[in-house]
This record gives C-alpha cells, sequence and structure tokens, in this order.
C-alpha cells in the first residue's frame, strides 16, 4: 500500500439526526424530530502540525515528506461500537450518559468488531465498511452532543502500528504495540462533524507529528535491523509513545481501560482549547435577534408555558415568556441554553436583563445536561422584579465540560417574564 494515499477515506454510512427549537411564535416547548441525515466516518493519518481539531479532514490532511521522522504504513485497530450521545426533552428509554448503540446491531453478537485500516486506500477497505453498516438508520428524537467511537487493538497481531523511523539520518523499520490498551473510546464534539449538503462527515484523525514531537528516537535500541516499542523492548520509550497516543487524535476527549482493567479519560488539551475564550459570548443568540434560535422552553410536572419574541426597536429584541400554569415545581418551566463550555477553575459572568409582572425570586443554574443534573457552575435564586434590571452572577468553573446547560427555572407560580441581553463571557 502507497503511503501517498493515506487521505482517502474509508466509510461509515449511517443516518443521525440534528435537531432544534422551533422559530414559531408564539411556541411552547420544543418541536423535536427533523429529517436524517447522512453520517460517514473517515480514517486517517496527518503528517501536519495541525492543532485545530474542528478543520481536520481528508482533504486537509497533510502527507508525508521525504524527511519525516516517523512513516506509517500499518495502523490497524478494530472497531467495537460507533455511539451517539444527545439531550433528550421527550420521553426517551436512552441512558444519555451511556449513548445510543448505533452498532454492532441488536442482531449482532456483543463482541462483534471490525478490523479499521487508518490511511487505508478506499478500494481495499470501502465495501467491507460500506457493507458492515448499510443497515444504520437513526431516527433519535435528541440534540446530538458527541459520537463515540471504540476501538481495541488488532488481535491478529502483536504489533499494531509500524512503519519507518529516521534515527540519525537512517530509515529504520519499526513496531509499536497497543497491547497496552484493552479498549479506547474516542468522543468527538459534534461540531467536529463536516456537513457536506445532505450529509455529515466525522474525520477520525492522528496525527503524527503530535504523537512524536520532541522524543529522542537515538535512544532506543535496534534488534535484527528494527525498532519495537513494547512492555519488554524499549520499554521507556513504549510508555511515552503511550501516554500520548489517545491525545493524538482529533478527538474532544477520550478514556482507556488499561489490561489491568484500569480506567483513565481526559481531554485531548488542543481540542479544549478552542473553548478557552475570553472575549466569546457563549450564549449564543442572547439577545434574540435571530428569534428563539438556541433556546429552550421546557413544560414538566403540570407546568405550561408559551414563548415569543418581541422587537422593542430596531436593534432590541426581548424574549416574552407566559406562564399559564405554575406546575409544581421550580423547574416545571425551564428556559434553557444548551452547549455552555465551562472548565475548571475559569472565571465567568452570567449577565442577563429581566423583569416580570409579579415580583418573586427564580432559580438561575449552570449544570450538567443529564442526571444527576450536576451543578457545573453556580445556582442561585436573584429576586426579578417589575423593572427591567440587570442581573450578574459571577461563577468558578468546576470542571471542564462543553456541554453544560443554562437554565432559567420559571415554575411554581403563574407569571409573565421578559428576558433580554443575556451574556456568558469568561472574565479572566
Amino acid at each position: 500500500m502507497s503511503v501517498y494515499r493515506f487521505f482517502l477515506f474509508c466509510l461509515i454510512g449511517l443516518a443521525i439526526s440534528l435537531t432544534g427549537c422551533s422559530e414559531k411564535e408564539p411556541s411552547a416547548g420544543i418541536e423535536i424530530g427533523n429529517p436524517s441525515i447522512a453520517f460517514t466516518a473517515s480514517f486517517i493519518i496527518d503528517y501536519g502540525s495541525q492543532s485545530d481539531t474542528s478543520t481536520s479532514s481528508a482533504i486537509l490532511a497533510k502527507m508525508p515528506g521525504d524527511n519525516e521522522t516517523m512513516i506509517i504504513d500499518k495502523f490497524r485497530l478494530d472497531l467495537t461500537h460507533v455511539r451517539s450521545y444527545s439531550s433528550y426533552y421527550v420521553y426517551v428509554t436512552i441512558d444519555p450518559e451511556e449513548g445510543l448503540l448505533l452498532w454492532p446491531y441488536e442482531t449482532m453478537p456483543t463482541d462483534t468488531t471490525l478490523t479499521v485500516n487508518f490511511g487505508n486506500e478506499v478500494q481495499t477497505g470501502e465495501s467491507v465498511i460500506d457493507e458492515a453498516f448499510k443497515k444504520i438508520d437513526l431516527q433519535e428524537e435528541g440534540l446530538l452532543k458527541e459520537i463515540g467511537i471504540g476501538f481495541k487493538p488488532d488481535n491478529a497481531d502483536d504489533y499494531s502500528i509500524s512503519g519507518m523511523l529516521k534515527i540519525n539520518g537512517e530509515d529504520v523499520p519499526f513496531e509499536y504495540s497497543l497491547s497496552a490498551f484493552k479498549a479506547i473510546d474516542l468522543r468527538y464534539h459534534y461540531q467536529q462533524a463536516e456537513i457536506y449538503n445532505d450529509s455529515l462527515n466525522l474525520p477520525v484523525t492522528f496525527f503524527v507529528q503530535r504523537w512524536i514531537s520532541e522524543i529522542d528516537f537515538t535512544l532506543a535500541s535496534i534488534e535484527n535491523d528494527t525498532v519495537r516499542f513494547s512492555e519488554t523492548e524499549n520499554a521507556t520509550l513504549w510508555n511515552t509513545l503511550n501516554e500520548r497516543f489517545l491525545s493524538s487524535f482529533s478527538c474532544l476527549r477520550w478514556s482507556w481501560t488499561s489490561k489491568d482493567g484500569d480506567t483513565i479519560s481526559d481531554y485531548v488539551s488542543e481540542a479544549l482549547a478552542q473553548f478557552d475564550k475570553t472575549s466569546t459570548n457563549w450564549a449564543v443568540n442572547g439577545d434574540f435577534s435571530n428569534g428563539s434560535t438556541g433556546w429552550i422552553l421546557m413544560e414538566q410536572y403540570s407546568g405550561v408555558a408559551d414563548s415569543s419574541i418581541i422587537h422593542e426597536s430596531k436593534n432590541e429584541y426581548q424574549m416574552k415568556i407566559n406562564v399559564t400554569k405554575g406546575g409544581s415545581k421550580s423547574y416545571s418551566v425551564q428556559l434553557i441554553h444548551e452547549d455552555i463550555p465551562v472548565l475548571q477553575n475559569r472565571k465567568y459572568k452570567l449577565i442577563f436583563t429581566a423583569w416580570s409582572n409579579v415580583e418573586g425570586p427564580i432559580t438561575v443554574r449552570l449544570g450538567s445536561y443529564h442526571t444527576p443534573y450536576t451543578t457545573l457552575g453556580f445556582q442561585e435564586k436573584p429576586i426579578i422584579g417589575l423593572n427591567g434590571k440587570s442581573y450578574e452572577i459571577e461563577y468558578l468553573g468546576v470542571e471542564d465540560n462543553t456541554f453544560a446547560r443554562l437554565e432559567f427555572n420559571l415554575g411554581g407560580a403563574e407569571r409573565i417574564f421578559w428576558f433580554k441581553n443575556i451574556q456568558l463571557i469568561r472574565i479572566d
């Protein structure tokens, strides 16, 4: 196989639905069930210094140059599962934390696997993979958060990655063992997928330079004209490569289980850096100039409400929420904004203007989108008065989480609320 054809993909054919809230005015709750779109995944080797994982693709991936420190000829993993992770505002039997299993199908043995060759030519891989996944048709009533790709080392060979390594100017064959990894799970942010017309492609890219940068391979021993990295051969370098391996993928975060049963997980720093910004208002459409886009009105526990967008002046808009039945809980009626990134020990400020026809408290919080609904930043109960007032809540992120949920809990009593100029920004 020519390494210069690495940018061609293997395709997984499946369908996934991306849904949003209605922009009708007035509106009650949310509308779910947009048409599904075709979904594919490509398995790519990239030799560039690309660190922005949101733009990595087979088309942009860099081919190996003449003086590459490492060129990979074989990179093989067994695919164990494909899952989607979503939030839901209708009743479903899916556990959001466990995700929805897309493959293997229910009719397949649970230990079904499929060998994936990273960088392989389409001609050698397309027919098998396309046949394996052509039956997937996801009709999911949810808001997509992540796509999970599961792997384990290819059991057919102790060395799952091999190729050529340049040491002291000479090209030497190398073999790298993935025996330390019993199970691997890569999680991709939905924004990392690439949309082409009515299809969506997920580039599962491996960055070679990120994996091997600043490693001194002159320390490696060579036996029988080959450098081997394993638990018993060049073990120190092998451990270093193991520590970097999963963070060299284009994913948002990863987890892996060792052969001893220990599980380790972390975010990829290059991916997380995209959410580490001070100049961005993470409350998208917080001025409601684009209608209700980005906002969800949730009714539960006997709460009933409707919403509308009011055009105040040329550039001023507000959202009106009429709670006609307060329900039994403060969260019987919720105005929600999803996908708010929060990073541990970063300082943030929520700013919003609100008023009501009945003075009283509401509960405002930033928390997880699934049970047990952990508070990730704050939970406050500001008193909303009869006149428009600007409110500010400062908080410190308690963990790294790119899918926090901002909630204005408005239930418990019949009231009318008006909101405008909602901002959520990092301040340090």
